[in-house]
C-alpha cells in the first residue's frame, strides 16, 4: 500500500511524477517537461515528502525506482490518461491536424505488413500526420502500463494483451523449407521430418509459441532449433541450411521466388495468426486514438486486397 501525504499535490506535480517515474532521472524528466533541472529537483523533494519515500534511489551511477515508485507508475499513468481525456475538448480536436504525432507499437510482422498501407492511407487522408512505429518488446512487457503511454499496440491475440481491441490481420500459418527440391508429392514434411530437421524460429515470437503448442499436442519431439533475433531475418537464415519454419502465409510469396523457399504441407492442425489493434479503455472517448484505429483498419483493408490480388495472380 502506497502511503500518501496530506493531499497537497496538484495536476502539475502528477505530470512531474510521471516524467520522473519513466525517465528515472531528474535531468531526463526536466528535458521531457521542458523545465529546468532545478525545478524538477525541487518537485522531487516535495514528492518524497508527500509519499515518505525516496522514489528514486541511486545504484552506482544510475537511479532506479523504489518499490513504492514501481507501484505508483501504473497508477499515475492511468490517472494522467484519464485527466488528459477528460480535459481535452472533444469538439475541438482535429485528429488529422498537421504536425500530429501518433505512436504504434507493433510486432515485426505487423510492421512489415501495415507500414506501407498506413503510408498510403495517410498520404490521402492526412499527409502532414506522422505515425511512429515502435519496436515490440523482446521480453515480457507490462502491457497495461504500455497502453497508457502508447496510442495503439498491434499484436497477436495469443499474447493476451488486456484492453479494447479491433482485429486487423487474419491469416494462415504455413510451413516452408529451404531449397526447392520438394515438389508435387514430395512437397510435404512428415512427423519424422519435423523431428529430424532443424526448425528456424524467431526469439520472442508469437508464431513460435503457437506452433510449440501444436507440436506438443501432436507428440512431435522437436529438439533442433536455430533461434534468430526477429522475423525479418528469419527467411535469410532459413535459406542457408536444410531446415524449416512456420510463418504467416502473407510473407511466403516474396520468399519463395527470391530465396528458393518452398511451402510444404504438414500433418498438423496449424492455427490462424490474428493481429489486433489494442488500446486502453480510458481512450475510448479519445477522438484522436479512435481516428488512428480507423487508419489502421483502412490499412488492413488495403493489405487484404493486396493478398487477394496476389493469390489470384499466382
Amino acid at each position: 500500500m502506497v502511503r500518501r501525504g496530506d493531499g497537497s499535490i496538484d495536476h502539475n506535480a502528477i505530470l512531474t511524477l510521471q516524467a520522473l517515474l519513466h525517465e528515472q532521472s531528474v535531468t531526463g524528466a526536466a528535458r521531457r517537461l521542458f523545465l529546468s533541472p532545478q525545478a524538477v529537483s525541487g518537485a522531487l523533494a516535495r514528492l518524497r515528502l508527500h509519499y515518505d519515500d525516496e522514489l528514486l534511489e541511486r545504484v552506482g551511477r544510475d537511479y532506479r525506482l523504489t518499490a513504492v515508485a514501481e507501484e505508483l507508475k501504473v497508477e499515475v499513468d492511468r490517472v494522467v490518461a484519464i485527466l488528459d481525456s477528460a480535459l481535452r475538448p472533444a469538439d475541438r480536436i482535429d485528429p488529422a491536424a498537421p504536425g500530429r504525432l501518433y505512436s504504434v507499437m507493433a510486432t515485426d510482422h505487423a510492421l512489415g505488413q501495415l507500414a506501407g498501407p498506413v503510408t498510403t492511407v495517410l498520404a490521402e487522408a492526412a499527409p502532414e500526420v506522422t505515425v511512429r512505429f515502435d519496436t515490440y518488446p523482446d521480453a515480457e512487457a507490462d502491457f497495461p502500463a504500455q497502453l497508457l503511454v502508447t496510442d495503439v499496440v498491434v499484436a497477436p491475440e495469443t499474447d493476451g494483451i488486456p484492453g479494447r481491441h479491433r482485429d486487423l490481420l487474419d491469416e494462415r500459418l504455413v510451413c516452408v523449407v529451404a531449397g526447392s527440391g520438394r515438389s508435387g508429392a514430395d512437397a510435404e514434411l512428415t512427423i519424422a521430418d519435423l523431428e529430424s530437421l532443424p526448425m528456424v524460429c524467431a526469439r520472442r515470437s508469437s508464431v513460435s509459441a503457437a506452433v510449440d503448442r501444436v507440436l506438443e499436442k501432436a507428440g512431435v519431439r522437436q529438439e533442433q532449433r536455430t533461434v534468430v533475433a526477429n522475423d525479418l531475418i528469419l527467411p535469410f537464415v532459413l535459406a542457408e541450411m536444410p531446415s524449416y519454419a512456420f510463418v504467416p502465409e502473407s510473407v511466403v510469396r516474396g520468399w519463395t521466388a527470391g530465396l528458393g523457399l518452398t511451402e510444404v504441407s504438414v500433418p498438423l492442425d496449424l492455427p490462424r495468426l490474428v493481429h489486433s489493434a489494442y488500446w486502453h479503455p480510458s481512450r475510448d472517448g479519445d477522438a484522436a486514438v479512435q481516428w488512428l484505429i480507423g487508419v489502421l483498419v483502412d490499412a488492413a483493408d488495403i493489405w487484404r486486397r493486396h493478398q487477394s490480388d496476389g493469390a489470384n495472380s499466382s
